[in-house]
């Protein structure tokens, strides 16, 4: 009943979020889907490398925003981002600083967006699927951008900062993904340097998972069909064949 009733308030967030930040049409479209995920679902992700080498010397960001690097102190902060993101309800305290970076940006103590890193063994809930980083390496879990700062340039501003900060503290690469539809993402991971390597398409039909990991020419390479499995390679070498490059087509 507790887990019903903590949906109900999750789903409820969901939808007016959606509904304020893209309107009524989509919303019910996104709803729908949402709905639908126990019996069927398709999910199409890019993925993407950045050497953060490569961002060494690029102009600094433009804004007179504050950046703060939250802490699990920073209530006021995470209640904020919650609110943005209603899936990391009750995540961040107890993670943030540890398994998790999140870089936030601050406008007279008002959230305005974060960048959330992650770090070590993550998991993937779009693709239901874990993935260990080596010590050097870092994931771009989630960046959003409060809707009436949008199209101005902030999100890869932010990218930026984190980036830069991430290199600082001895980081070589930093991965990231977006789902295939959104533009405005991709092309702001690529601002940054982010080289695309390839894609994870995902489709669960009534709990029956096949995750397929292809090159940006096409090649199907991996299929995996476990429930909730670690990622696997053909060769059995676990955690890091994401990350291998080896495997993939850079551009």
């Amino acid at each position: 009943m507790a887990m019903f009733r903590n949906n109900l308030i999750i789903f409820k967030k969901k939808f007016t979020r959606n509904l304020r930040d893209y309107g009524l049409f989509i919303c019910l479209k996104k709803t729908i889907f949402y709905l639908a995920k126990p019996i069927y679902e398709k999910t199409n992700v890019i993925l993407f490398k950045t050497d953060l080498e490569s961002i060494e010397g690029k102009e600094s960001y433009q804004s007179n925003l504050d950046y703060k690097w939250v802490e699990s102190k920073d209530t006021y902060i995470i209640k904020q981002i919650e609110e943005m993101e209603e899936w990391l309800t009750g995540k961040l305290e107890s993670s943030v600083g540890n398994k998790k970076l999140c870089i936030a940006a601050i406008e007279n103590e008002k959230l305005i967006g974060f960048c959330l890193i992650s770090l070590g063994e993550i998991y993937l809930p779009l693709l239901y699927l874990k993935v260990l980083f080596k010590n050097d390496e870092a994931f771009s879990e989630q960046l959003t951008v409060h809707e009436k700062y949008r199209r101005k340039g902030l999100a890869t501003e932010m990218r930026f900062v984190a980036y830069m900060e991430l290199k600082k503290r001895g980081m070589n690469t930093v991965y990231s993904s977006t789902t295939i539809d959104k533009i405005a993402s991709i092309k702001s991971i690529e601002k940054v340097g982010g080289k695309r390597i390839g894609q994870l398409i995902c489709q669960n039909v009534f709990h029956s998972k096949q995750l397929c990991l292809i090159k940006n020419s096409g090649q199907k390479i991996f299929i995996e069909k476990k429930e909730d499995s670690r990622l696997q390679a053909e060769n059995n070498e676990k955690y890091y064949f994401i990350t291998d490059t080896s495997n993939f087509d850079i551009n």
